[in-house]
């Protein structure tokens, strides 16, 4: 497995992508409800990243590994956290 030196910075978010992509797998792919559309990404008290995603039927939630993290500046919109859209996770996937 590769090691990736990620410098922490207000404006950055790290996540592995093992981890992502076994919460991604309950992602809902009906585009008419957006809002099941993606991987919701929020980081708790304690500042550990918490991954959760629904279909409507399934839901799946995982705490990242611990070198995971959320710059504090990534929370500009919303305070709780932020979606990673499925659109966007799929072309991430599939990129080389």
């Amino acid at each position: 497995m590769k090691k990736v030196k990620v410098e922490k910075k207000d404006t950055t978010f790290f996540i592995p992508a093992d981890e992502l992509r076994a919460v991604y797998a309950a992602t809902s792919r009906e585009e008419t409800r957006y809002y099941l559309n993606g991987v919701f990404v929020e980081c708790d008290s304690a500042g550990r990243v918490i991954m959760t995603a629904t279909d409507g039927h399934v839901l799946l939630s995982l705490q990242a590994h611990e070198e995971s993290f959320i710059g504090a500046e990534t929370y500009e919109f919303n305070e709780y956290g932020f979606i990673l859209q499925t659109d966007i996770l799929d072309r991430a996937f599939k990129a080389k």
